[in-house]
């Protein structure tokens, strides 16, 4: 796995120490070794070479792998055994159980608001979707044998 970015200044291809387009930083900063140019690298400007993305039909959460398919891999959120086709499709092998963080963050949080349960209830929840959404963000699959 590797990705690259093409010099704007002199088009020399930077090899960066990312595996993935989305581990770049929204703003990432590389000196061309060949020109000394100082590039302002997103994103979108990475170039990658032999990954494959797709997402988790049980837990729904972005995953990447090395290679190209077909492979078996297991998420690495809910440990769902997952097969990837020659055409890319995604098949369930063995489910995994999703993780229910807005749920318990929920009901500790009405636990801990006694006084007001219902405050605390929805504060949990609400901390509970935006650690799901950071729990979600793309990640590296375990590639299977």
């Amino acid at each position: 796995m590797a990705t690259y970015y093409k010099c704007a200044n002199c088009g020399y291809k930077i090899k960066l120490p990312f595996k993935s387009r989305s581990q770049v930083p929204l703003i990432y900063f590389v000196k061309c070794p060949k020109c000394g140019y100082l590039n302002v690298v997103t994103p979108n400007d990475v170039e990658e070479e032999d990954v494959f993305h797709f997402q988790c039909p049980v837990c729904g959460k972005a995953l990447f792998v090395e290679g190209k398919p077909p492979f078996k891999v297991r998420c690495p959120l809910c440990k769902s055994v997952l097969e990837v086709d020659e055409k890319g499709n995604v098949k369930v092998i063995k489910k995994g159980e999703p993780p229910k963080i807005k749920e318990l963050l929920a009901l500790l949080g009405a636990l801990a608001r006694s006084e007001n349960p219902l405050a605390g209830l929805l504060g949990g929840f609400f901390i509970g979707l935006l650690l799901e959404s950071f729990l979600k963000y793309e990640g590296e699959a375990e590639k299977l044998e």
